[in-house]
């Protein structure tokens, strides 16, 4: 949401500042296919063409909604797996 509002504001410094910040916390976490969107949007904004932006936004946030499910069903699957420590 917040690159979609400084999109509009064509604020492209912080368009380009949001984007790093993603870019690292995505590859600190190696979710690749994020940091790499987030370095194309980092480019783009950094070209000042927030024009271009739209579809590389919109994947992003399909990139990142997959990645939350896949993460919930994770937790959801070693939750399964829990053993309840006893107390003695």
């Amino acid at each position: 949401q917040v690159l979609e509002r400084q999109v509009s504001r064509e604020d492209s410094l912080t368009v380009a500042s949001v984007a790093y910040r993603l870019k690292s916390t995505a590859k600190r976490l190696g979710i690749d296919l994020i940091h790499q969107s987030a370095v194309q949007i980092e480019t783009s904004a950094r070209k000042n063409r927030l024009g271009q932006l739209a579809a590389e936004i919109d994947l992003m946030k399909y990139q990142v909604e997959l990645f939350t499910q896949s993460a919930q069903i994770q937790k959801e699957s070693l939750d399964e797996f829990k053993v309840p420590l006893s107390s003695s």
